[in-house]
Parts: C-alpha cells; sequence; structure tokens
C-alpha cells in the first residue's frame, strides 16, 4: 500500500530518525540524508527556541508531526484501493466474468473492533463503548421512521387504474380471515422449513412438527393477533444481525443489516401475503412483467425479456428508451 507521496514521507521520517540517533551520539554512522536533515532542523530550531527548549523534543514533534500526516495518507491509499478493486470486481462481474469475489466465503463474519464515525470527519473510533454506541447510532438513524411527503401522484388517475380500482372495488379483498387448522399446517409447509429463531427461541421445524393438540395454543394465538391487530408482550422483538457487504469493513455503511423477527410475529404476515397472493392474482391487479410479489414470476424472466428488446433494436437500428 503506496504512493509517492507516502514513499517521500517515509523517507522524511527515516532521515529525522537519523537525525535523532545523531543528536544523542554524533558518533554515529548515518547517511547523507540524516546528516543533511540533522543540519537544516538544527538552524531551524536555533532561529525559534520558544516552543522547544531542546533540539531532541523539537526533532521528536517534527517526527510525530510527519507520521500523523503518513497515518493519514495510508488510510486515504487504502480507502482509494479499496473502491478501485471493488469497481473492478463489480465490472468484471457485469461483463460476464465470475462472482466469486462478491460473495463472503466465510462461515462466520466477524463485527468490526473500529470503526469510521457516521459524522463524515473519518475519525476511527477503537474503544469497544464507542464503537458499541456509534453502531447503535447509526442502526437507529437507518430504521428511523421517514416522514411521507405529501405529493401529488397523477399515475393513480390513469385508465387502467381506474379501471383496477373498480374491479377491486366490486370484489373488495376480505380481512381479517381466520386460518382453519388444515391451512395453517399448509401454510407451515411453504417457505424456508428452518429459519433463523428470533428472541423467543420458537423454530418453525419445531411447531410444524407438533401435533394437532398442541398446535392448537399456537393456532388460537395466531388467530387473536389477526381478529384483534394486537400483538401480545414483546413479539414483535427482533434481533439485528450484521454482514458485510464490500469495502472496508470500519465503514458502516458497507454493512448490511438483518432482522430476525419471532415466528409468531411472522406468522399472521405469512397469512395475509398467501390471501394476498391469491386475491391480486385472482383480480390481475399486477401487471404480468412484474417480478415482485407475484408468482410463477422470476427476474430471469424480465431480463429476458430485456435482452429480446434489446436485440431486436439493434437489430432493427432503432432507439429504444425505457423508464426506471
Amino acid at each position: 500500500m503506496t504512493n509517492t507521496q507516502i514513499q517521500q514521507l517515509q523517507a522524511c521520517s527515516h532521515a529525522i530518525g537519523g537525525a535523532l540517533r545523531l543528536n544523542n551520539n554524533s558518533t554515529h554512522s548515518a547517511s547523507h540524508t540524516a546528516r543533511q536533515t540533522y543540519s537544516l532542523l538544527s538552524t531551524e530550531h536555533s532561529l525559534n527556541t520558544t516552543t522547544h527548549t531542546t533540539l531532541c523534543s523539537f526533532l521528536i514533534a517534527k517526527c510525530k508531526a510527519i507520521n500523523k500526516v503518513l497515518y493519514k495518507e495510508h488510510s486515504n491509499e487504502v480507502c482509494i484501493q479499496a473502491k478501485r478493486l471493488d469497481a473492478y470486481h463489480i465490472s468484471h462481474a457485469l461483463a460476464g466474468g465470475s462472482t466469486k469475489q462478491l460473495v463472503q466465503a466465510a462461515e462466520f463474519v466477524p463485527l468490526p473492533m473500529s470503526i469510521n464515525t457516521i459524522d463524515g470527519t473519518g475519525k476511527l473510533l477503537t474503544s469497544p463503548n464507542q464503537v458499541r454506541e456509534e453502531t447503535h447510532l447509526y442502526w437507529k438513524k437507518l430504521y428511523r421512521c421517514q416522514l411521507v411527503l405529501d405529493m401529488e401522484k397523477p399515475w393513480l388517475l390513469t385508465k387502467s387504474v381506474n379501471k383496477v380500482h373498480d374491479h377491486v372495488k366490486a370484489n373488495p379483498f376480505q380481512w381479517p380471515r381466520k386460518v382453519s387448522l388444515i391451512d395453517y399446517c399448509a401454510l407451515m409447509r411453504k417457505g424456508n422449513a428452518r429459519p433463523s429463531p428470533g428472541p423467543d427461541g420458537m423454530e418453525k421445524w419445531c411447531v410444524k412438527s407438533l401435533s394437532d393438540y398442541s398446535l392448537t395454543p399456537v393456532l388460537e394465538l395466531h388467530n387473536y393477533m389477526m381478529a384483534n391487530s394486537c400483538f401480545p408482550g414483546n413479539i414483535k422483538d427482533m434481533y439485528l444481525t450484521m454482514f458485510h457487504k464490500q469495502g472496508l469493513r470500519t465503514d458502516l455503511n458497507n454493512w448490511r443489516g438483518l432482522m430476525i423477527s419471532n415466528f409468531l410475529a411472522n406468522s399472521p404476515m405469512t397469512w395475509l401475503n398467501h390471501l394476498l397472493t391469491l386475491y391480486i392474482a385472482t383480480n390481475h391487479i399486477l401487471p404480468d412483467m412484474q417480478v415482485t410479489t407475484q408468482q410463477g414470476v422470476q427476474m430471469c424472466d424480465l431480463t429476458s425479456f430485456l435482452a429480446g428488446m434489446l436485440m431486436w433494436a439493434n437489430h432493427h437500428k432503432t432507439t429504444v428508451y425505457a423508464l426506471k
């Protein structure tokens, strides 16, 4: 990790170190650069002896000042090379290369022992208490509820949206809707069979293996939360897990947060999403090419459609504009 500026600062630091050894022992063998530096700094100190009374303290102060600049320059060079390497990996993957460099292959991602402040000053925090408080402040600001601006939405007045609005108004979505034991067992068989357990320690695979008699209290609590729109106790408490994405580990912007919630808090949301997915598909609310929240459509379908459109535009030499 070096550049021209770092090399010059390192040479200057070594020269002052040699000058400091000459000051302690004049018979000490030193390089020609160190002797020149000693002569120049001795003359500079003799012109101003108010700040440092001795030449030794003056040389030590000069060495400390240069080392601070050297540390800052080294940190900047590390950041520049890390960003350049990330940009290379991304461009290489977009060009059809391997994406292994974009994935963390380690089984465990350790949390950063030192981080930069989020105020933009770049100050490095190493104390455990400071790291914890700064990390807590970062995630608190990130997950804070954002104010929704009152703005005009002219796209909601288009002909297609009004058509969907009239169709949905004639056939509204029924909620809340209690779930039966058979439907609840079928719901447990969908999705990830072994998600990470939340603070309550209740795991999905354990609930799915319960008998009908043991599953009844869980089902009753599920129906109670839906009927009353209430999550009793601390059911909505969650764990926050951090995963490193790319770049420097000391920059909190390069970490992704994953909230792990309780099974009982996810259960009503899963039932609601299941009913909404069927309702949206039955009433043709979403466009055919929309990927999110639509069954039977994957991201590869959209990319294949865009690739075909690009091929057609290149073949017919026609400019196509895409609104993102």
